[in-house]
């Protein structure tokens, strides 16, 4: 498969995929000069946009039961000081010296989305990969024609593929999520660990916390008593700027859906981590910033999304989930494609219509739906246990060395 995508590649992805294996050999000749040291650990979330999700929540588990270093990639310097408060924890920028050099030394590197394409990993070396959430959308080589602006389709594939191979331990939520990532990157299923997502385990383990919520919604302003709807919309593969960006538009902007709601209600705007700003704000209060999503989850009432994979860890709290798709025929023609069918399989309501949507959210009350059987099949692991499971585990690897 490896030698047909090669072969295939267009001269574009040919000079990128020398000068991608030409960094990929001097970081190999780079990291022969550090050992490997012993009880090392790496993370990463986002490609170092955020200190956050799966590996943030093994971070704070593995501080407390070992005695080790810990390196973490991160861009933003100044949001490190009001997350990772212990002593003795490293920063580095993302692909800096610093950075490939801790990469090298580093015995285990915990990672939610891909790591650079100069990363090579020595046989003493563990990676896990957390990945960053369910899939809904098609992801590497299941991705059957060219619909990304930035990168071709067979550049994809030789990504995935690339990353798949050196792999060790690949934390999956379900089985169904395991056969999305067993295809899209040529995965062998003896790495894949069915444990549950360890970012998880707060929507378990405080959704009826008051005081957990209070705090937060206090920290972002939001009035104690009124309700809160999440949007939380994805990027489009199709849509870029002229700098190469992921353009973002609110859909939901209008003054059908926005004057619907009474000032008791307030609407929060998350956009994907790809796109740089959100234009059209209205009466929504941009949260994309924010570090947490699953403390935007726990204050959330309601969940609007349309192609993001977010509502299968929503679905975790039994609350209503609305889609609203104004492009889906456009998406479908012009995107990578889904695993499930769209909107058929989805758990809640979905329109192209904003004030349809905006009449069926206050007709349903903000009560709480029964998503038990969602739940048994795409979150059948999510019990507030996941980051202990993930732990004990990655504490036993190297112990038969």
């Amino acid at each position: 498969m490896m030698k047909a995508i090669v072969l295939s590649l267009s001269q574009k992805d040919k000079v990128r995929e020398v000068i991608v294996s030409i960094l990929g050999l001097s970081f190999k000749f780079f990291s022969l000069f550090f050992k490997v040291e012993k009880g090392m650990f790496f993370f990463e979330s986002f490609d170092g946009r955020a200190i956050s999700d799966s590996p943030y929540e093994l971070y704070k588990q593995l501080s407390k039961r070992v005695d080790a270093k810990f390196v973490w990639s991160s861009q933003a310097k100044s949001k490190q000081a009001n997350i990772i408060i212990e002593e003795g924890v490293f920063f580095v920028k993302p692909n800096s010296l610093k950075y490939f050099y801790y990469l090298a030394k580093s015995e285990y590197i915990i990672s939610n989305s891909r790591m650079s394409y100069f990363f090579s990993k020595k046989s003493d070396q563990y990676y896990i990969q957390c990945w960053h959430g369910t899939p809904l959308k098609k992801i590497g080589c299941d991705i059957k024609k060219a619909t990304n602006s930035l990168v071709s389709h067979n550049a994809i594939d030789l990504a995935y593929i690339t990353e798949g191979k050196i792999i060790d331990v690949f934390i999956s939520p379900s089985s169904y999520a395991t056969s999305c990532f067993i295809s899209s990157f040529a995965l062998k299923k003896e790495k894949i660990l069915e444990l549950g997502y360890p970012r998880n385990d707060v929507l378990v383990n405080n959704s009826k916390d008051s005081s957990f919520i209070h705090t937060i919604k206090s920290r972002l302003g939001i009035p104690l008593s009124n309700r809160v709807i999440l949007y939380a919309p994805t990027y489009r593969d199709y849509d870029v700027d002229s700098h190469g960006k992921y353009n973002f538009n609110n859909f939901l902007c209008s003054d059908d859906f926005c004057s619907s709601f009474s000032e008791n209600v307030t609407l929060l705007i998350r956009g994907h981590y790809f796109t740089e700003t959100i234009s059209n704000h209205r009466k929504f209060i941009d949260v994309s910033q924010y570090n947490n999503i699953a403390d935007l989850y726990l204050i959330s009432d309601v969940l609007i999304t349309d192609y993001s994979s977010v509502f299968f860890d929503f679905a975790i709290l039994n609350r209503p989930i609305y889609f609203y798709l104004p492009d889906l025929e456009q998406y479908e023609v012009n995107t990578r494609g889904f695993y499930i069918k769209v909107p058929d399989d989805l758990p809640g309501f979905s329109t192209s219509n904003p004030l349809e949507l905006a009449k069926k959210i206050l007709s349903d009350n903000f009560e709480t739906v029964d998503h038990s059987c969602f739940n048994n099949t795409y979150n059948p692991y999510e019990d507030g246990q996941s980051t202990k499971r993930c732990c004990d585990y990655l504490l036993t690897l190297g112990k038969e060395d």
